[in-house]
């Protein structure tokens, strides 16, 4: 089956990013464009990018989303997402970068590199979230929640 969105929230632009690039994209009409696509150029990571989308949400009582970001960090931002918006529903849209090179991933140095890289990300935001659900204040942990 095929979901369809009936609004789209990017996070995380580039601050030279304009809406009008979008138009370049295949399938998708000026109309959608104009009415429905907001671009977030306030979160810098995973953990903002949570944040902004939660307020989002809020703000257009929205309940399912479908989340879309690289596969390799798919586990990571599922769980930040959670957090920032534990009544939500998360639909995992997984994007498969042709450059990485999964089979055989540690004779590759560049994906090496990006694969322990997330993976010790992962460890980290486990931990951190960990912290902050029993209820470990600390702006290090950056646990403050969008109202």
């Amino acid at each position: 089956s095929t979901t369809e969105a009936k609004r789209l929230l990017i996070s995380g632009v580039n601050s030279a990013t304009k809406t009008g690039e979008i138009t370049e994209l295949k399938n998708i009409s000026p109309n959608f464009i104009e009415c429905c696509i907001e671009l977030d150029y306030q979160a810098r990571n995973t953990i903002e990018n949570a944040s902004e989308t939660s307020l989002w949400a809020k703000k257009h009582d929205i309940k399912t989303l479908i989340l879309v970001t690289s596969n390799y960090q798919m586990p990571r931002s599922l769980r930040e997402m959670a957090l920032a918006s534990p009544d939500l529903t998360f639909i995992p849209y997984p994007v498969i970068d042709k450059k990485v090179q999964i089979k055989n991933w540690w004779e590759f140095p560049g994906t090496r590199r990006l694969l322990m890289g997330e993976y010790f990300k992962y460890i980290l935001a486990m931990g951190r979230i960990g912290l902050v659900k029993i209820g470990v204040q600390s702006s290090v942990l950056k646990t403050e929640r969008p109202q």
